[in-house]
């Protein structure tokens, strides 16, 4: 909600002085800073455990293994999703309009995009009752329709609203599966690891993320000098369609513990 008002005022702080967001921004990160010294982990699992995640056996380690996959390719799709199709809206805007005026739509579009967020970030839990453990190829298809419609948006040539409106929808619907997915595959974890290596397989996600990002961050910069920024969202659809495999695959193997442990009770 904060960052929604923040992105909201930043385009008319923008216009006001173009130094104005930045300085702003630099007080909020010493604030930030000064608060994280304050941080404590006082739980008793406040260290990664000896125990590694790829030593574990049997279909508990599979499904970790699909999860942090699923997760990698997930984010590395949201990541180049969410940037470019900004960007390209962004450069939407300012070939049709003057500075001041790209200002506030943007502002007004990146706010809105996080009130889809907090949308979705509401309704998650009443959607995760309904379709359980689905609830991550929903999610997945979602991402897929998202992207599809920024690139749908960027081929159209036609009204320059009507263009925004769809590439918008797409970039709203981006933000609005991100928190969703993250949450499912943290409750997943939670439900199926031991206490103790719940931190290991974290940072595993979050290592895996990271990996991902960084290594298409590389491929995007090489290919944005050759090719259009569209091309980048093509690529990041891909990406979402092999994710949507992974969280079939994920979806399965739950199904099938599901049941064994239906079974033995």
């Amino acid at each position: 909600m904060i960052t929604a008002l923040i992105a909201f005022g930043a385009g008319f702080l923008f216009n006001i002085n173009h130094y104005l967001p930045m300085i702003l921004n630099i007080g909020l990160c010493v604030l930030c800073f000064l608060l994280s010294l304050t941080m404590r982990d006082i739980s008793k699992y406040d260290k990664i455990p000896e125990v590694e995640v790829k030593q574990s056996t049997g279909k508990m380690s599979r499904l970790v293994y699909i999860a942090i996959l699923s997760y990698a390719f997930f984010y590395t799709a949201v990541n180049l999703g969410q940037n470019n199709s900004k960007l390209l809206i962004q450069y939407e805007l300012g070939d049709a309009f003057d500075t001041a005026k790209t200002a506030s739509l943007f502002s007004l579009i990146i706010s809105l995009s996080r009130i889809a967020r907090i949308v979705s970030n509401v309704l998650f839990d009443r959607l995760y009752r309904k379709w359980k453990d689905k609830i991550n190829i929903v999610l997945t298809v979602g991402l897929v329709g998202a992207l599809l419609l920024v690139v749908i948006g960027d081929c159209i040539q036609t009204d320059i609203r009507f263009r925004m409106g769809i590439m918008a929808s797409g970039f709203f619907m981006i933000l609005a599966v991100r928190d969703p997915f993250k949450i499912y595959i943290q409750d997943l974890i939670l439900r199926v690891a031991e206490p103790g290596e719940q931190q290991a397989i974290f940072a595993h996600l979050e290592f895996g993320k990271k990996i991902g990002t960084t290594m298409m961050g590389f491929v995007v910069s090489a290919v944005l000098l050759k090719v259009s920024m569209i091309w980048v969202i093509v690529g990041a659809t891909v990406i979402s369609l092999m994710t949507l495999k992974t969280a079939i695959c994920l979806w399965e193997v739950v199904k099938r513990l599901g049941a064994k442990k239906s079974v033995a009770c």
